[in-house]
């Protein structure tokens, strides 16, 4: 067990919010049938991914008061897709954004690095 604590809330219905973000995407950025037929591809696999909130409440956390590039979550295959601070959302966080304690973080990738780094690192 990390010494850190986090919280931790995976969200339970992934199969209905990955059905709102596609819904989003055809209604808003697919305009050409070639995506399309990339979307349908059944080679997807996304059974083993996850989005997952995860919340920053130790000072001393190996994230706490760093950006996202320092914090390299991305060479462990985990993406930010936002953060929330202070109730102001930063949707699509670039690597200079600071990440410091009491933020929630929307992150996406595999549910067992996620889980593997959440506990060890966070």
């Amino acid at each position: 067990m990390a010494k850190w604590s986090m919280g931790l809330c995976f969200w339970l219905n992934r199969r209905k919010m990955f059905a709102a973000q596609m819904a989003y995407l055809e209604k808003n950025l697919i305009k050409s049938p070639p995506f399309c037929q990339i979307c349908e591809d059944e080679s997807l696999n996304l059974e083993e991914y996850t989005v997952s909130e995860v919340t920053l409440t130790d000072p001393l956390a190996p994230l706490a008061n760093r950006s996202l590039k320092e914090t390299r979550l991305q060479d462990c295959g985990i993406l930010v897709l936002s953060i929330e601070r202070n109730g102001h959302m930063t949707h699509v966080p670039r690597g200079s954004e600071m990440i410091v304690p009491g933020d929630k973080l929307l992150i996406y990738g595999r549910q067992a690095q996620i889980k593997k780094y959440a506990g060890q690192a966070m």
